[in-house]
C-alpha cells in the first residue's frame, strides 16, 4: 500500500516537472546556499608571463577570458552575476608547461576552463596560449587549484 503511493506521488511529480525542471530547481537550492555561508563564487584567470606582454596586451587577454565564459557558459555565468559579484582575480604562471597542468587539474575537478590563444597579430605567435579562466566556481574549490599562485 505504501509502495504504491510512493509510486503515485512520484508519477504526479513527475508529471508536473520535467527532469530539467527538476535539475534546475535542486541547482537552484544548491547555489542559494552561498547565501548563507561564508564560500563565494569567483573566476579566476591565470596569465602566463614567460611570454613577456605588455600591459595592455595583457588586459585584452584577460577580457578574451572573461568575455568568452560568459559567452560559452550563460546558465553557469549567470548565478557569478546574481550571487557572486562577478568576483574575480587575476592570478600569475611561469610557463606553458605550468599553465597545461593546472588546466588538466580543473578538467579533473569539473572546473570550467576557458582557454585562450592569440591570434598572432601583434606581439605574440600566432595560437600561443596566453591565459586561461577556470570557473566560475565556488572560492574555495578554486582556491585548491589555483592558492598557490601570486597575484598579477
Amino acid at each position: 500500500m505504501h509502495l504504491r503511493i510512493y509510486i503515485d506521488r512520484v508519477d504526479y511529480i513527475s508529471r508536473l516537472f520535467s527532469f530539467m525542471d527538476l535539475f534546475n530547481l535542486y541547482d537552484s537550492f544548491s547555489f542559494f546556499r552561498i547565501l548563507n555561508s561564508s564560500d563565494d563564487i569567483k573566476y579566476v584567470i591565470v596569465v602566463r608571463k614567460d611570454l613577456g606582454m605588455g600591459v595592455g596586451k595583457i588586459a585584452g587577454q584577460v577580457g578574451h577570458a572573461c568575455s568568452s565564459v560568459v559567452w560559452q557558459n550563460p546558465d553557469h555565468v549567470a548565478k557569478w552575476f546574481n550571487y557572486g559579484g562577478q568576483k574575480k582575480a587575476v592570478l600569475k604562471i611561469q610557463s606553458e608547461k605550468e599553465l597545461i597542468d593546472i588546466i588538466k587539474k580543473a578538467q579533473a575537478y569539473g572546473i570550467i576552463t576557458t582557454v585562450i590563444r592569440d591570434a598572432g597579430k601583434t606581439q605574440i605567435e600566432p595560437n600561443t596560449m596566453t591565459c586561461c579562466g577556470f570557473g566560475p566556481d565556488y572560492s574555495t574549490k578554486l582556491d585548491k587549484l589555483t592558492g598557490h599562485l601570486k597575484l598579477l
